[in-house]
């Protein structure tokens, strides 16, 4: 047994890494929009709430750790936020949902922009 593997044979999972916090939170919202497989079923399904709440909070997270990210944090997070805001728009769009669903993300999208 490696040291990474714990006593049930299990691989243990390392966190305090800001890139793959947002990598994981990049792909749950994914997955949440229907873009790519849900691990267990193996299906593709959407979930606008759960895409949405995920998208805010990585919004949540760059407003309050503004200023406090190194260049390349700030620049992956701003990216990640770009496209999940215009994939959630697709999404929306594509199922019809009404443009409230997606009102709040305009909303973000447009305040970040003004920041920049």
């Amino acid at each position: 047994m490696t040291e990474e593997e714990t006593a049930a044979g299990e691989t243990q999972l390392h966190g305090g890494d800001f890139g793959l916090l947002v990598a994981r939170l990049y792909f749950q919202a994914l997955m949440n929009l229907g873009m790519i497989d849900h691990p267990v079923s193996g299906e593709r399904e959407v979930d606008l709430p759960t895409a949405r709440m995920v998208i805010d909070d990585l919004g949540m997270l760059e407003e309050k750790t503004a200023g406090n990210l190194d260049e390349t944090e700030a620049k992956t997070l701003s990216e990640t936020l770009n496209a999940l805001r215009m994939g959630f728009a697709k999404t929306v769009e594509s199922v019809g949902k009404p443009a409230d669903e997606s009102a709040a993300l305009d909303k973000g999208a447009a305040q970040t922009d003004q920041d920049s």
